[in-house]
């Protein structure tokens, strides 16, 4: 427990130290946010990994926007234990601090011009680490995509890859969730198109 502490702790002091004065305001807020809600993060995140192997696990439409919120916070404080560059580390922690700051991302206003024009700088994370970090498709479905753990290869946890994955002729294609059927996916360009599969 009290490793866990030291590593969160030095996250949240890199994400204050990595950057400069004008950043300085929104990193006392992630700091604080993370702090205050740490107990209720784990054990979201607990919850979540040990409902997963039992086919017990909610749907995402079924958490609170602020339990969906604090589990991808989780998920990037998982992920920021791994070993990155520190281009990457910046990257992942920026993306933290957008989570943390933008509760409306996980609310039901998806319709609001908040929500579109925040839809809009997401979509600019996902470009910079496809074009500035080189991260393939799998790396960025891994890291911001899903909610399942990754492992220290910064892979999806194999434990938890049928959350995210559909087998198809031996191999594992992402899948999103639609009126709870999985709709087996293929990217172009960077959208998202249903597999044909025949």
């Amino acid at each position: 427990m009290k490793r866990v502490n030291s590593i969160l702790l030095a996250i949240i002091l890199l994400i204050m130290a990595g950057c400069g004065v004008s950043k300085a305001k929104s990193n006392n807020e992630v700091e604080q946010w993370i702090a205050s809600n740490l107990t209720e993060i784990r054990q979201l995140r607990e919850h979540f990994k040990s409902t997963i192997h039992t086919g017990q696990q909610e749907k995402r439409a079924e958490f609170t926007p602020f339990q969906t919120q604090a589990l991808f916070a989780g998920k990037l404080l998982e992920v920021l234990e791994l070993n990155w560059t520190e281009q990457e580390r910046e990257y992942l922690q920026s993306l933290l601090e957008f989570i943390v700051l933008n509760p409306v991302l996980f609310s039901d206003e998806r319709d609001s011009e908040e929500f579109l024009e925040l839809a809009e700088k997401a979509e600019s994370f996902e470009n910079y680490a496809e074009e500035e970090l080189g991260w393939d498709f799998e790396l960025r479905y891994a890291v911001a995509h899903t909610l399942a753990p990754m492992n220290e290869n910064k892979d999806i946890d194999p434990k938890f890859k049928q959350l995210c994955y559909s087998e198809i002729d031996g191999k594992y294609v992402p899948h999103m969730q639609v009126d709870g059927e999985r709709i087996p996916i293929k990217i172009i360009d960077g959208d998202y198109f249903p597999l044909e599969v025949e």
